[in-house]
């Protein structure tokens, strides 16, 4: 784990051991702070643990949680300090299973003075199962890409404990399911060799969820595989959203064809629609009788009244 001004000193940061990182020095002015924590999921916390975070001197303050929720540790008086929970056990690394708790969580931003502060209870939030793939520009999964997750306070889990597999998929590196488990706002970073890496993605997690973020330089990371054709599918039971294809074969999909032979499809389409409509001689009816309707009828008919009133002038004009 590690802090928010800790990150850009500290690019790669296990949580396999349980050496607390800028662990403070005991210091005679300090405050005695207790809490009580429980899981909105009802998952047992013991043995997890919160860290008080010096927001001045970037010194962490662990205080393991009792089986009844209850907590305590000293702090230095007359600092502010982040309450961060870490979904670890004493002497492990971040727990591995997915038990309905996100692997850290802000808590609370507080204030410490005086000889004791009793905090209150705080509920973790249900954790939801996050299933994260990282690929290139070319769509293709990328393979042991170190991750590291923060909160909005910048504490987090370093790529000690999370990479992707064969599939691109984000793991904990001692569950070979795909899958992390998170809650509310977080930062996922890449960590690569000499300081390089970066933000990966911004995400919100609220329910069970999938993603897909693109590393555009994994030349960077010397350990990274590129895979080519790898089926983006996790094996969790949980995977992206793909949109589904029309069968053609399937009654209720067909597209009908109109039937030309049909009388309720033959009659022409409204004036305005761009398409013709059968108009009759005499009216825009298409129901007059055949010898109006015929165009070679109405030729002859008409050269016919024509010659006829030439004749006729002809004739009255004498």
């Amino acid at each position: 784990m590690y802090s928010r001004r800790q990150f850009c000193a500290r690019t790669t940061i296990g949580l396999g051991s349980s050496l607390l990182l800028g662990t403070a020095s005991a210091q005679s002015d300090t405050t005695t702070v207790t809490a009580t924590v429980e899981s909105a999921f009802g998952s047992s916390l013991t043995d997890s643990h919160v860290v008080f975070v010096n927001q001045e001197t970037v010194e962490w303050y662990r205080a393991d949680i009792a089986k009844d929720g209850s907590l305590q540790t000293s702090v230095p008086s007359g600092y502010g300090y982040d309450v961060v929970f870490f979904n670890q056990p004493q002497g492990s690394a971040i727990n591995p299973e997915f038990n309905g708790v996100p692997v850290v969580q802000d808590l609370d931003s507080i204030d410490v003075g005086g000889s004791e502060k009793a905090l209150g209870s705080y509920t973790v939030p249900e954790g939801h199962v996050a299933q994260l793939r990282i690929e290139n520009e070319a769509g293709n999964p990328l393979q042991n890409v170190p991750l590291s997750f923060s909160t909005p306070s910048g504490a987090g889990v370093g790529s000690g404990d999370f990479t992707t597999n064969e599939n691109g998929y984000v793991f904990h590196v001692e569950n070979s399911q795909p899958g992390i488990e998170l809650a509310g706002s977080v930062t996922m970073r890449t960590h690569g060799a000499g300081g390089k890496g970066g933000v990966l993605a911004q995400l919100f997690v609220d329910s069970d969820m999938s993603s897909t973020a693109v590393l555009r330089n994994p030349d960077d990371y010397a350990n990274i595989i590129e895979r080519e054709g790898t089926a983006g599918t996790a094996t969790s039971g949980i995977v992206e959203q793909e949109q589904s294809t029309p069968d053609p074969s399937a009654p209720d999909q067909e597209q009908s064809t109109p039937d030309p032979s049909a009388p309720d499809q033959a009659a022409a389409a409204s004036v305005g629609d761009g398409a013709s409509a059968r108009r009759g001689f005499l009216s825009n009816s298409g129901d007059e009788p055949p010898l109006l309707s015929n165009p070679t009828n109405l030729t002859i008919g008409g050269f016919v009244l024509s010659v006829g009133g030439i004749v006729y002038q002809m004739v009255g004009g004498k």
